[in-house]
């Protein structure tokens, strides 16, 4: 009972409504908000609302002046604004202990475990160019972006939502090693050993193989060192 109630104060504390500025634009830049399908161009001096995704096209960017200052997001990415925003690794593992818990809600209801038909997979061009893979792609560098920004565990989340939402993404072994790798920074042992376990299941090149049987066997001696 204590851990609901921890989980849903956390969860409340994301509604916190929030507003940003559209500083600076450079080529074709599109929002998008929760309550509209359609994608509108932005210009500067636009306000935008917490539940706003943004997207930048190839050759284009933009600057977001958020509570905490500015933060330019790069062509080809997307970004949802919620996620702009500072979190403590408490958070994060809040954060991840209700991925679990949905995820094991969502387990239950379709009485068997999610899907990894994606994996082992070679990545068609038509798939690769598909509307919801692209804007998933984009999602997971405007995620990687964050990490750069020193919004770790934002970035993390971030990550996890995408790959949750966009299931063809996780075919992608450079981002799933990445943030599993920014687990390990955190020295969240124990998250990342399970990452990297799952990223074997992907078709891998013979670097991708190694760096992530290294990843492990590194994790293995932190967690072993732990107990």
């Amino acid at each position: 009972m204590k851990k609901i109630i921890l989980l849903i104060l956390f969860a409340a504390s994301f509604i916190t409504a929030q507003e940003f500025r559209v500083v600076k634009t450079s080529g074709t830049v599109k929002a998008q908000t929760d309550t509209k399908e359609e994608w509108s161009n932005i210009k500067t001096g636009d306000v935008l609302s917490s539940e706003t995704v943004v997207l930048t096209s190839k050759n284009s960017s933009v600057v977001i002046n958020a509570p905490f200052g500015n933060f330019t997001l790069k062509e080809s990415s997307a970004l949802a604004l919620s996620r702009l925003k500072k979190m403590t690794l408490d958070e994060l593992l809040l954060a991840l202990a209700m991925e679990d818990v949905t995820n094991a809600k969502k387990n239950k209801n379709n009485g068997k475990s999610r899907s990894t038909a994606v994996y082992g997979t070679e990545i068609k061009n038509d798939d690769f160019l598909s509307q919801e893979t692209n804007l998933g792609v984009k999602k997971l560098n405007g995620a990687v972006q964050l990490a750069e920004g020193g919004f770790i565990e934002s970035a993390v989340i971030a990550a996890r939502e995408t790959f949750d939402k966009y299931p063809a993404t996780k075919m992608f072994a450079q981002y799933r090693i990445n943030f599993a790798s920014l687990l390990a920074d955190l020295k969240l042992y124990d998250e990342a050993y399970k990452d990297f376990d799952d990223i074997t299941k992907l078709k891998l090149s013979d670097k991708e193989k190694l760096e992530v049987n290294t990843k492990l066997e590194n994790l293995r001696k932190k967690i072993s060192a732990k107990r």
